[in-house]
């Protein structure tokens, strides 16, 4: 009796496996041989992979990457104004440079490196570099 009940149940069973392979969504039947079979391994890096690496002296004491310089300051001006001549729209300003050359120029004129943008009564507008900065007249000594 117990013969029989165990052949109907592993009968029972065995049905039930094949209806679930053959199910809609079933997995896949897996073939062991593929799983098996081991993949190729990777190819090995190249060796100018590690060309750093190899370069590098290991019994040196460890240094810090240089850091960049910071940009120097600009230039101090080395331009002054000793006069103006305001007559609008012909102002024209004396200047003098660190050589002790003097120059009379108007508003668009260049003198030592600087264009000269506006002048008024108390001194001179210039761009030097991209920079504007402000000349204001020599006080006499």
């Amino acid at each position: 009796m117990y013969a029989v009940a165990a052949a109907v149940l592993l009968a029972g069973a065995a049905q039930a496996v094949r209806a679930w392979r053959l199910a809609p969504g079933a997995p896949p039947a897996v073939d062991i041989k593929q799983l098996q079979q081991k993949a190729p391994p990777p190819a090995a890096p190249r060796a100018e992979t590690f060309a750093d690496i190899v370069g590098r002296n290991f019994r040196q004491p460890h240094q810090e990457p240089a850091q960049p310089k910071a940009p120097p300051p600009p230039e101090k001006i080395k331009v002054k104004v000793v006069g103006l001549m305001i007559e609008p729209p012909n102002s024209c300003a004396v200047l003098t440079d660190d050589k002790g050359q003097r120059a009379v120029r108007g508003v668009g004129d260049t003198f030592a490196e600087m264009k000269i943008l506006a002048i008024d009564e108390t001194g001179v507008t210039v761009e030097r570099g991209g920079e504007k900065l402000r000349l204001e007249v020599e006080k006499p000594q």
